[in-house]
């Protein structure tokens, strides 16, 4: 639903500790469609520092700085979680 950017910059918050530097689009190698599984395949190749990725971590990350991050979320990406929400409404027939 996010940017990959902006997604990454979930990750790189969240991992901030535990990564070198941060992560880039550029970083991950994996050419599948999905940011989380270019992300597995990237920490299954690059150990990070005492931990392992959990895509729960970042949603976290952002649910305690919503705050801050919110102006960072782009209007594409908002549309995409209006017509999720839209569609989930209708299926419930609300």
């Amino acid at each position: 639903m996010f940017e990959a950017d902006f997604y990454l910059a979930l990750v790189n918050g969240e991992y901030s500790n535990a990564l070198k530097k941060g992560l880039a689009v550029a970083d991950l190698t994996s050419s599948h469609s999905r940011i989380l599984v270019r992300l597995e395949k990237h920490f299954e190749a690059h150990l990070l520092k005492g931990e392992t990725f959990n895509h729960y971590r970042p949603a976290r990350y952002f649910a305690e700085n919503v705050a801050a991050l919110e102006k960072n979320i782009s209007a594409a990406t908002l549309e995409r979680f209006e017509k999720a929400f839209a569609a989930l409404n209708k299926l419930l027939g609300k």
